[in-house]
């Protein structure tokens, strides 16, 4: 077959075919491959409604195509023509980009003019055609988000990920019913410890079924098209604890108060009442739920009903962002990999939530070895659709969204080729440099331990040393000095400059981050404050250049840079108040670098010696709407019946240079989300005094000083912004501390100072 002539010398030899009554989204997809086809050869086709003699690209839903999938394309040739077609008129639409990507190697790594690749040509043809293609997961979501919404739906269309179907799958018990609903009707809500709360629902509660089922039907009668209701519980491991949940947990045979264990079994009893009344009205539609923190197992004994899709959420904190998803070796991923597995028995399909582009680290991240190897390991095992919490960190981690979207079509899908047309693409004769760098970001994740110790904060800067940025930086140097010295036509070594010294900011923010992590690690609280305030001016560098909007989230990056700050004591303060010498504060920085953190911490004025007792329900509310036995009187010998069995006081001494106790450490594998626990310790005083104590608290804290109430107060952030004054006796004193837990953090320090801020000479160290 001779080639179809579409630019013939510059000039358009062709034109676009669209039916009068095509959509608009068909027609506005014409007019795009107009100008793409402008900007690769200078010539733009005309788009018409009908053929004339001469060729035509002609888009339109085919007779012969309309038994294909929804998003499926079907391009081929005639003598004279070129058909679009597809099993919509998205399918259509997949259709054109695909030939443009395919045929032409059009590429849209990144939202915008800078982040895509349209090869120039002086003629366009086309030879002997025939492509078809049906996506080889149902459901592609969450990766068009961008700072300029119009920019990054194109991003998304052109990179054929318009029209899946999208799953609704987020916390949703807060509209299944509404909070304000509590003062009337509080049996509908979870009892946590004594008292209701809108933190959960109850579950056994029949009502709640009745809501649940009514709220899925409302919803699917309102969105026809939706395929799922979710049926998702609020965002956070506090369930309720009734009398009637208890029994059912009996019943089932799952205690999932006892550490380590799993929710997962009651929910599943719940959401197959749901599902029961649903499938009356609705029986084709889906309920979608989390399959997350503490319900991310399978079920034991209660069998999913098949109404019910489960979405497994592949969180950084609780799993491994840097191995593979099956790495055996892996231990984090390990209990993943299995639960996706379980999953897959009950369900034959299943559902990813996972982080790729994350909110955590908005510099260079490298998971696209994770990617490349997880996606076709996920659909072997029943995953049919991912979700992306893509957080726009378009230009330093720009293949982590590019890489999932072209698995998510073709899971068979060379990776390793796509990322070295990415590199050869974006930066031309530099390719070798900065494909160096970048895979300087992959081999640093991938060797990070691969054991269930090593947290997700560590592993995230894991090896980033500063002989690793001078190298990382050196190769950008290296790559733009290539760019000066190449000539390009076009504006092309213009368009390469930009993009390297978007990958340096990059570098500059990855490490400010890296190195804040890392000191704060080894407990180097003044360097921490000065990387915060080094990130927060590179932040306003980059928002006051229009020219790098949209290289990353800005704004969240410099939401979470300023609560960070304001989260942090103010340790430049502590040190100076209470080592007034530069002499002893070096003398303290190197016992602080030997690991000395005990003797840190006293020198500081900290105390580091307590024993805790937890953890007990906290139902939210007032600090002091709890009341638990180590409130009547110490007995470090007794024991108590908590939360999730018997419970005993055991000795802590924090490992912390500012005496942080984590809390949450302390009691893993328990969840202390929205939990009570004591601390108590003595303190021996040589003589009457009076001393100022300065609290710190991830939340919530109550303390009394030989029996008597001293502070009692909520939402403290962290900051010393609780200073009070107590009076110790000659000989030994009394502290204890109820510490009331929310979500997330679970910590707190005390700190024992003279009026100047120095550790009281009065108190005895033992």
């Amino acid at each position: 077959m001779e080639q179809l002539s579409i630019v013939q010398d510059w000039r358009a030899s062709a034109v676009i075919v669209v039916p009068t009554d095509a959509s608009t989204e068909v027609s506005e997809t014409a007019h795009d491959l107009s100008d793409i086809i402008a900007t690769m050869s200078g010539a733009a086709l005309p788009v018409v409604s009908r053929p004339g003699d001469g060729p035509a690209l002609v888009l339109g839903l085919q007779d012969q195509d309309r038994s294909l999938p929804p998003l499926a394309y079907h391009v081929w040739r005639d003598d004279t023509a070129l058909y679009f077609s597809g099993g919509s008129d998205q399918g259509v639409i997949n259709g054109v980009y695909a030939f443009l990507e395919v045929e032409l190697g059009c590429r849209w790594y990144v939202p915008g003019p800078l982040g895509e690749h349209i090869p120039k040509r002086e003629t366009v043809a086309v030879g002997s055609l025939n492509m078809q293609k049906t996506p080889d997961f149902e459901s592609i979501t969450g990766f068009g988000r961008d700072s300029d919404t119009e920019l990054g739906d194109l991003w998304a269309r052109r990179n054929r990920l318009d029209g899946f179907p999208m799953h609704f799958h987020s916390h949703n018990w807060h509209n299944i019913v509404p909070p304000d609903m509590i003062d009337e009707n509080p049996e509908l809500f979870g009892l946590l410890g004594a008292k209701r709360t809108t933190i959960q629902l109850c579950t056994t509660n029949p009502e709640v079924v009745d809501f649940a089922a009514d709220a899925a039907r409302r919803y699917f009668d309102k969105n026809p098209d939706a395929p799922s209701f979710s049926l998702s519980p609020n965002d956070n491991m506090s369930f309720c604890q009734c009398e009637n949940c208890r029994a059912l947990d009996a019943q089932i045979g799952i205690d999932p108060l006892v550490p380590g264990s799993s929710i997962t079994d009651r929910l599943v009893h719940f959401f197959n009442k749901v599902a029961v009344e649903v499938e009356k009205t609705h029986p084709h539609r889906r309920l979608a739920f989390y399959a997350y923190l503490n319900h991310t197992e399978p079920p034991q004994t209660v069998t999913p009903h098949p109404l019910l899709l489960p979405v497994l959420v592949h969180t950084p904190w609780d799993y491994c962002m840097h191995h593979p998803i099956d790495d055996p070796v892996c231990e984090r991923n390990r209990r993943f990999a299995e639960a996706v597995v379980g999953w897959h028995q009950f369900s034959p399909q299943l559902y990813l939530y996972d982080y790729w582009a994350h909110y955590y680290l908005c510099g260079h991240h490298g998971v696209v070895h994770n990617i490349k190897r997880d996606l076709p390991w996920l659909h072997r095992n029943g995953v049919v659709g991912f979700y992306g919490e893509m957080h726009p960190q378009r230009w330093t981690q720009p293949l982590n969204f590019y890489v999932p979207t072209k698995l998510g079509w073709d899971v068979d899908a060379d990776v390793d080729t796509i990322v070295q047309e990415f590199y050869t693409h974006m930066f031309g004769p530099a390719a070798p440099q900065v494909t160096e760098f970048g895979q300087m970001f992959e081999d640093v994740m991938s060797q990070v331990p691969k054991d269930a110790e090593h947290d997700y904060e560590r592993a995230f800067v894991h090896g980033m040393t500063l002989e690793f940025f001078a190298k990382a930086g050196s190769l950008l140097v290296g790559a733009d000095d290539i760019i000066q010295k190449t000539s390009k036509e076009n504006g092309e070594s213009d368009a390469i400059q930009r993009r390297i010294e978007r990958y340096r900011i990059g570098l500059r923010l990855t490490e400010q981050l890296a190195l804040e992590k890392q000191n704060r690690f080894a407990g180097r609280m003044i360097e921490v404050i000065d990387h915060l305030e080094a990130l927060t001016s590179l932040l306003d560098e980059i928002a006051a250049k229009p020219e790098l909007d949209g290289m990353i989230s800005l704004f969240l990056a410099q939401q979470m840079t300023k609560s960070e700050l304001d989260h942090l004591p103010s340790y430049r303060e502590v040190w100076e108040q209470a080592i007034p010498s530069e002499d002893g504060r070096t003398e303290l920085t190197r016992k602080l670098d030997e690991g000395r953190t005990a003797h840190v911490a006293q020198a500081l004025g900290y105390w580091t010696d307590w024993h805790i007792v937890g953890l007990w329900t906290n139902p939210g509310g007032d600090p002091m709407d709890t009341h638990y036995p180590p409130e009547d009187g110490i007995d470090l010998d007794a024991t108590y019946e908590g939360r999730s069995g018997q419970i005993r006081w055991q000795q802590h001494k924090c490992d912390s240079g500012y005496g942080i106790v984590d809390i949450r450490k302390h009691f893993f594998p328990e969840e202390s989300e929205y939990t009570v626990a004591y601390a108590y310790t003595s303190v021996v005083s040589n003589c009457d005094s009076d001393v100022r104590m300065d609290v710190t608290c991830d939340d919530d804290i109550v303390v009394w000083v030989n029996n008597e109430m001293e502070f009692a107060g909520g939402a403290v952030t962290g900051k010393f912004d609780i200073h009070f004054d107590v009076r110790l006796n000659s000989g030994t004193n009394t502290v204890l501390a109820k510490i009331l837990n929310r979500s997330h953090a679970f910590d707190f320090s005390v700190r024992l100072v003279d009026n100047i801020g120095q550790p009281h000479c009065a108190i005895v160290w033992t």
